[in-house]
């Protein structure tokens, strides 16, 4: 199979990913985005937003149920948790449909499916509804020389721990002592 060239090839739709995508799209380049299952990651789908989501409504109900102690007088407090679940549900479409609209409005494709280095510069995807595509870039991001393994690259543990000079492996400081 032939790969489809493009002038920028990403795999993963997260932070980076996305807006590296949208300001090349806009630029003009052909750019083709990989992801595996998150449109736009895991943070606005699964992880920081919708756990931030239900950290808050838990966070309302405390302060409602001390407001007595603040003088605020109050009835008896509960916590409909079909409602928050719900106002997380909303949230992560809108954020979905946001993604999906910039991806239109910059001009880039999102292909969804898990996608591996085959080659430097080359990523092959085995589409969701079960075709297979292979994507050659001029630009390839995150870098091959970090590819590890079938999912394409290695993700680290922690946010932002990745040294693109010196690979995958490395560790950079740690910016608050709070996180392990």
């Amino acid at each position: 199979m032939s790969p489809e060239q493009v002038d920028i090839l990403i795999l993963g739709s997260g932070q980076g990913g996305k807006l590296l995508a949208w300001h090349m799209g806009q630029a003009g380049k052909r750019t083709v985005v990989v992801e595996r299952r998150w449109v736009g990651g895991s943070c606005p789908n699964i992880a920081c937003m919708p756990s931030k989501n239900e950290i808050w409504g838990a966070r309302i109900g405390h302060l409602a149920r001390r407001a007595a102690h603040f003088g605020t007088l109050t009835g008896p407090v509960s916590t409909d948790m079909a409602r928050v679940r719900q106002r997380e549900r909303e949230m992560v479409d809108r954020e979905i449909a946001f993604h999906l609209d910039r991806y239109k409005a910059t001009g880039v494709e999102l292909v969804m499916g898990p996608g591996r280095f085959i080659a430097p510069k080359t990523i092959e995807v085995q589409m969701n509804d079960g075709a297979t595509r292979v994507f050659a870039g001029s630009q390839v991001f995150p870098q091959p020389r970090l590819a590890r393994g079938d999912s394409g690259y290695s993700r680290s543990r922690r946010c932002g721990s990745v040294d693109p000079h010196r690979g995958a492996r490395a560790r950079l400081p740690t910016v608050s002592s709070r996180h392990p």
